[in-house]
């Protein structure tokens, strides 16, 4: 059975083991790629903790439908229709006495990003205007890789500029 376990190549009877030995040699240990890995990920959110969470909050909005009906004193339209945040006006309409002057539904649906383009129309007695969602998406992931290559451009010169011991 202990022919099967792995073994270190210039030593055939030694086990590997997840220790280093780094401590008898007198070297500081280095810690496991893993815990390497959380530590640049842990970093990376912490400088960029507010743009990462409007990307969670416009991803979240794109499996939602809301809209909130206005009708006083003018007929308001605005809200999220498939993965497109909209804003429409019209003229004004008579309410009548069973309608609440505000109204709000929802739905819930599978991940929607919105048309190809964003558009607007202003009219004599309405106006619209819709953005879809992957628009602001993709601003926020934008400024994301910008500021993090200006971060490791000035850093990896700083890094240069020290002489090493």
């Amino acid at each position: 059975m202990d022919s099967f376990l792995p073994t270190n190549g210039n030593r055939p009877n030694e086990r590997h083991s997840c220790r280093s030995n780094a401590s008898v040699v007198g070297k500081p240990s280095q810690p496991f790629p893993f815990q390497q890995r959380l530590r640049v990920v842990l970093a990376f959110i912490k400088r960029r903790w507010i743009l990462l969470s409007c990307a969670v909050v416009l991803l979240a909005c794109s499996v939602v439908d809301m809209r909130v009906v206005t009708y006083t004193p003018r007929y308001i339209r605005c809200g999220l229709d498939g993965g497109t945040l909209f804003f429409r006006t019209s003229g004004k309409k008579d309410a009548d006495a069973d309608e609440p002057p505000v109204s709000i539904t929802y739905s819930f649906h599978a991940p929607l990003m919105g048309e190809l383009s964003p558009g607007g129309r202003i009219r004599a007695r309405a106006v619209e205007f819709t953005v879809p969602l992957w628009l602001p998406l993709f601003v926020v992931i934008g400024g994301i890789v910008i500021r993090e290559v200006r971060w490791r451009g000035r850093h990896s010169k700083t890094a240069e500029a020290q002489p090493t011991p």
